[in-house]
């Protein structure tokens, strides 16, 4: 048998083989992102996600050319 994990150190399922990037945002766009979310039944983080998406495509099309 092997040792025991320290308390805290096992990623929960949701979180394996994601890594965290900390933003830091204006209030006024955090707050219409929030408004957003709420009007499209989204999270906060989905929208985050989706926009890292847009961005990586973007620059894979002007990478192609």
């Amino acid at each position: 048998m092997g040792r025991v994990p320290k308390q805290g150190t096992i990623q929960p399922q949701t979180r394996r083989g994601r890594k965290t990037a900390v933003v830091h945002l204006q209030v006024e766009k955090w707050r219409e992102l929030k408004v957003i979310a709420a009007l499209t039944d989204a999270t906060l983080d989905k929208l985050l996600q989706d926009g890292a998406d847009m961005v990586i495509e973007k620059f894979r099309r002007t990478r192609a050319t």
